[in-house]
């Protein structure tokens, strides 16, 4: 039968579910993230020497929940000739039938940047923190830096307020301004070309300036306070700034024939240089005021 529906109480066995029919009811209306306010929201801290304690929390990705009640702890390799940026990730696996907490070992390097696992149909890794481990470490001596890889909720209505008229970003500049339109409702969220939708706490998204050149070698795209992975703000004229990135201007480059999403920041300051690359669709703005 192709339509489904439920869930109703079984006669004689003319009605079974299966795990994605009950994971279903989250469809469309939780988007991948950690559950704000839930327990301690996965925050990822210091454990005994070289490990990292993951604390209690609620994430829904690809439909599916995870719950720890107590801290997880997770090994991290001792320091090498150079530093390195290892990241903690959700892993949801449809094979292993689980998401847990792991670590994803980055790569030394004299400007190291975190790991970035592909994900693909039956794995999902979202990432909870960042953790830069010096060169030599043996016991302890990293930094953590937690991300806040918040799930949301579509609720209606759900307005459009910006949308990519050139997602290929093959050429062009266009600014827009949506300090007001977004003042109409509690939070916004971002669509993505791969079909990611990535939440945001109001206040966070004021403009979106892109502006794109291109020749043979390089593609340039800067961004003006577009940042996600924050609570941590004001707004002063109009323009959002954070406890912890206060440059609001940052310029990337990359090489056209480049196959890596990351790009090189090379003007400006901040903590924006190990973020990933993504192409925005559409901007919505979510439960109207």
């Amino acid at each position: 039968m192709a339509v489904k529906s439920g869930f109703y109480n079984s006669v004689e066995g003319d009605r079974t579910y299966n795990s994605n029919d009950m994971n279903a009811i989250y469809a469309g209306v939780r988007t991948d993230g950690v559950v704000e306010g839930e327990l301690n929201e996965f925050k990822v801290v210091a454990g005994a020497g070289m490990s990292v304690d993951v604390t209690p929390g609620l994430a829904i990705i690809r439909n599916k929940w995870c719950k720890n009640s107590a801290a997880v702890n997770l090994s991290l390799d001792t320091g090498g000739t150079l530093a390195r940026i290892d990241g903690v990730f959700l892993k949801a696996d449809d094979t292993e039938r689980q998401i847990v907490p792991i670590v994803v070992k980055g790569t030394e390097s004299s400007a190291p940047v975190p790991p970035a696992p592909s994900n693909n149909l039956n794995t999902k890794y979202l990432p909870i923190a960042y953790v830069t481990v010096p060169a030599g470490a043996t016991s302890g001596g990293f930094t953590i830096e937690n991300l806040k890889s918040y799930s949301g909720i579509n609720a209606a209505p759900r307005v459009v307020l910006w949308e990519n008229s050139n997602p290929d970003l093959e050429f062009g500049e266009e600014e827009v301004n949506l300090s007001e339109s977004i003042d109409l409702f509690e939070d916004v969220c971002i669509e993505t070309k791969d079909g990611e939708v990535m939440y945001g706490r109001k206040g966070q998204f004021s403009k979106i300036k892109m502006e794109t050149k291109l020749d043979t070698t390089i593609r340039k795209v800067m961004w003006i306070e577009m940042f996600l992975y924050t609570r941590d703000y004001e707004v002063v004229d109009n323009k959002a700034s954070f406890s912890h990135q206060k440059k609001v201007g940052l310029t990337f480059e990359k090489s056209l024939s480049e196959t890596s999403s990351s790009f090189d920041q090379i003007d400006g300051k901040g903590n924006n240089t190990h973020n990933v690359y993504f192409t925005p669709l559409r901007v919505y703005g979510i439960n109207r005021k």
